[in-house]
């Protein structure tokens, strides 16, 4: 009996939250956009549209620039596609400095909503599609 290889292995378990959210880390954005390219690939975005941008501005405690992921609030679905099979959306899981963090935020002992109390994290509410089975 042969085992699946790895990248075949997906969770079968839906992802049910209560309050699905992304809370971004600004502290550990480096800019990358390895968020925006893995959302423009999973979503097959065309030529020239983006679902979320990556922006820079200016620091506003010390001299620098922060780097700012933007999400289109109209057409993010914060992954439901994916969290079907049990899979975060693809922005997270593409980002290398774990800037961004999926969970449940109507659930204090989420790690995402500890992130998002911890960092004082101020909520850019938008309809979201619902992440149910």
């Amino acid at each position: 009996m042969s085992q699946a290889p790895p990248w075949e292995e997906v969770p079968r378990a839906p992802l049910a939250y209560e309050r699905p959210g992304i809370v971004v880390d600004l502290r550990r954005c480096i800019g990358c956009h390895a968020c925006s390219v893995a959302c423009k690939t999973e979503h097959q975005e065309p030529l020239g549209s983006f679902r979320m941008r990556v922006r820079w501005l200016p620091r506003p405690d010390r001299p620098g620039l922060a780097f700012l992921p933007l999400f289109d609030a109209e057409r993010c679905d914060l992954g439901a596609g994916r969290a079907r099979f049990g899979l975060r959306p693809a922005c997270v899981e593409a980002c290398p400095t774990h800037a961004l963090a999926f969970g449940d935020l109507g659930d204090p002992a989420d790690p995402a909503a500890e992130l998002a109390r911890r960092l004082e994290a101020a909520p850019l509410d938008a309809p979201r599609a619902k992440l149910h089975p």
